[in-house]
């Protein structure tokens, strides 16, 4: 999906192609501006852009194999939130409608109402309670959290 198919997308729920354009442009151009000058946008259940700065250092010629000084940057970074990644992680639950009230906040509905109905912990993040819905065991799953293995370098 590129800009103009969000666009197309925003234009019935807006009435106009021309505003719909503007609103999706006014939108970028607040995230940019307030990134750029070192803000954070937060937006529940999508995700959060920040910007990342990053250390000086040394990289390599890949050719030569000489030292080359790379300098500081500061780069945009997107985070994104629970519910964008339930929502990736287990499409299916993700409505087929497009309304601002349907859609992901109905999959967050739907998910609390299917957790509750088999049992599963509401208190689990709701990512996890999206693959315990979808389990082919009818009886209530328990989702450990994956542990970090150390890797060892030679």
């Amino acid at each position: 999906m590129n800009k103009a198919d969000l666009i197309s997308i925003v234009e019935p729920r807006v009435g106009s192609r021309k505003v719909a354009t503007d609103v999706v442009e006014s939108i970028f151009d607040a995230v940019i501006r307030e990134v750029a000058g070192g803000g954070k946008v937060a937006i529940t259940g999508f995700g959060t852009f920040e910007a990342a700065a990053r250390a000086p250092r040394t990289g390599r010629n890949p050719r030569t194999g000489e030292p080359v000084p790379i300098r500081k940057t500061v780069a945009p970074r997107f985070k994104p939130g629970t519910t964008f990644r339930s929502v990736v992680a287990t499409p299916d639950l993700l409505d087929d409608t497009t309304g601002t009230e349907l859609g992901v906040v109905s999959l967050v509905r739907r998910a609390s109402a299917v957790s509750a109905r088999i049992g599963i912990d509401a208190q689990l993040p709701l990512h996890r309670r999206a693959v315990a819905a979808t389990s082919p065991s009818p009886h209530p799953v328990v989702v450990k959290k994956a542990s970090k293995k150390k890797s060892k370098k030679k």
